[in-house]
């Protein structure tokens, strides 16, 4: 479901492009074909028209459970390239730095979880940790090398809770909530199992 909605969003935010750009193809062709943004765009679009096309029982079916999912793990570098899209913008949001830090948790995650460690709370709280100074380096190095800004004044503003709370604050406290979560779901399940 949660594909399905982006589909949805991206289609969306597609008719909204062409509608601003008073659905003049001409126009649309060239940005597409001179904008890296817009390339990126286009192939994450393509990707998620294909995995929404096939995310029906019968596609499944067709296509074998192996099949299936070796064409749904491309979702990552769709989701990738999409970030790609949306880091490359004129403007600067802290948006871009927080899709950007959810997406390296959710990876790093996975990895953690298909080893059996995706519950510790020792584990999560490094993994919130890292995500948390990713997003910052994240922000600084690419502030740096696309906008020219300053990269210690970046690292100085993300770390300084005066000037509000930066992208890397938001995705420390969200893999601080993730593991508190965990670990009290974890505490509930124990002492709620019945004992034999």
């Amino acid at each position: 479901m949660i594909g399905v909605t982006a589909l949805i969003y991206t289609l969306g935010h597609i008719v909204i492009y062409f509608a601003l750009r008073l659905w003049d193809f001409t126009v649309i062709a060239n940005e597409m074909a001179t904008s890296i943004s817009l390339l990126a765009a286009t192939v994450s679009t393509i990707g998620l028209i294909a995995l929404g096309a096939t995310s029906f029982d019968a596609a499944i079916q067709s296509m074998g459970a192996k099949g299936w999912n070796r064409l749904h793990n491309m979702i990552y570098i769709i989701t990738g390239l999409a970030l790609v899209h949306f880091l490359i913008v004129p403007e600067m949001y802290s948006e871009q730095y927080i899709a950007c830090g959810m997406f390296f948790w959710l990876m790093v995650w996975r990895l953690l979880a298909r080893r059996g460690h995706g519950i510790e709370a020792p584990v999560l709280a490094m993994l919130a940790v890292g995500a948390c100074l990713f997003t910052a380096a994240l922000e600084a190095s690419w502030g740096w090398a696309y906008y020219g800004y300053e990269p210690l004044g970046t690292l100085e503003t993300n770390f300084s809770l005066i000037l509000g709370v930066s992208p890397a604050w938001k995705i420390l406290i969200l893999g601080l909530l993730i593991t508190f979560a965990a670990t009290w779901q974890t505490f509930q399940a124990r002492t709620i199992a019945p004992r034999y």
